[in-house]
């Protein structure tokens, strides 16, 4: 039964690869990626860059990979491990607690102007947070309306991912206003490769914020660890998804035959070097191959790569402010009211961060061996 499943969606994505491929030969482009990446000009460095300091980064993820082993008194980690959480969480949270612990996490960061519209968002009551039966799944900002108010749709449970959801869809909100405010209407949307700089900005200096005031060791053991989790999963696995896609396009454009099986064995010699597999980082069962199979964002051909880049702006952004630059945080307003005056890839280099260079994903991985200091030295106290 799973040899069945496997070669079905293998049939699926394969003739999915094979479309895209022929598109791009009868329009004449190089290959897949770059007619992927012509619409908005994006150049092809982003992507290489990207994988290429991933792989670069990957001493750093294993660090954290041995460091959850040690923690949890492994000697033989699986893929299922690094999803066991290394402390209880302190408790739950009110959505008043969570709004004001966000207003004081981004005062100093980003000053009275933002930290007041925020406020008055939050006041107004832009946002739908009650769960209830029926009610779609996840966490939207809706701000398509020109001119109106963007209106934000979660559902706050009281946990800690809630907190940080809230921050995240916040921040998207504030990029709308403060775009809607600077833009006319024809250049007021803003493009896909920006739209989550901000909102994981909002994300990374609340974690600073949580880290720094935790009120205990395994308080603030769950703080780190969380942060951990989220820029493993933005970046280092978003990252592994873009090297996926583009070998398997790359494949159909060579004249290969691709198969389920042969995707599978593409995706399982990923997760093995990315999971350190071979020095016994953590061991990938071959079952795991086909994991890309549950994966619906390949079907958007060249999109996933975009949550890796702009956490990296987003960590490039959050080491900057947290520093106190006034420059960079001028240019980050400029980004933030840019919207689509200009082709995206051009804004964010304006702003300060060329997303073709190495610099802003080893700003990402310097923050992460920063947690990681922390983590161990929480570890190795008594």
């Amino acid at each position: 039964m799973f040899k069945a499943y496997e070669r079905t969606l293998g049939a699926i994505y394969g003739a999915s690869l094979r479309g895209t491929v022929f598109q791009a030969k009868a329009r004449h482009y190089q290959d897949s990626l770059a007619m992927a990446q012509s619409g908005e000009n994006i150049p092809r460095a982003v992507y290489t860059t990207l994988v290429q300091e991933a792989n670069a980064g990957l001493p750093t993820l294993h660090r954290y990979f041995k460091l959850r082993s040690q923690m949890l008194g492994l000697k033989d980690a699986g893929y299922s491990d690094i999803y066991v959480p290394l402390a209880a969480p302190a408790g739950s949270y009110t959505q008043a607690e969570a709004e004001q612990m966000t207003l004081t996490a981004l005062a100093k960061p980003l000053g009275a102007d933002y930290v007041s519209k925020l406020a008055a968002g939050f006041k107004g009551q832009w946002m739908h947070s009650t769960p209830q039966r029926g009610k779609r799944s996840g966490a939207y900002m809706n701000g398509s309306a020109y001119d109106v108010h963007p209106f934000l749709l979660m559902s706050f449970t009281g946990d800690y991912e809630s907190v940080t959801t809230l921050a995240h869809e916040w921040g998207h909100a504030m990029h709308t206003v403060y775009t809607a405010r600077a833009q006319p209407f024809e250049t007021s949307e803003y493009a896909t490769f920006i739209a989550e700089i901000p909102s994981t900005a909002n994300e990374l200096l609340l974690a600073d914020y949580m880290v720094a005031n935790a009120k205990s060791k395994q308080e603030k053991i769950f703080a780190l660890s969380q942060e951990l989790e989220g820029l493993r999963g933005t970046f280092f696995r978003q990252a592994m998804f873009a090297e996926f896609e583009l070998a398997a396009h790359q494949k159909v454009e060579n004249g290969e035959a691709v198969s389920g099986e042969t995707l599978s064995n593409l995706y399982l010699d990923l997760l093995k070097r990315y999971h350190g597999d071979a020095q016994g980082v953590v061991k990938i069962d071959d079952i795991y191959g086909v994991e890309w199979a549950y994966i619906p964002h390949f079907y958007n051909d060249f999109y996933v790569y975009q949550y890796a880049t702009c956490v990296s702006a987003a960590a490039y952004f959050a080491e900057k402010l947290g520093q106190g630059d006034a420059a960079a945080r001028e240019r980050y307003f400029t980004l933030l009211q840019a919207g689509g005056s200009d082709e995206p890839y051009k804004l964010v280099k304006a702003a300060g961060v060329d997303l073709a260079s190495p610099e802003p994903y080893r700003a990402l991985v310097r923050r992460m061996n920063r947690v990681i200091d922390e983590l161990e030295a929480l570890n190795a106290q008594k």
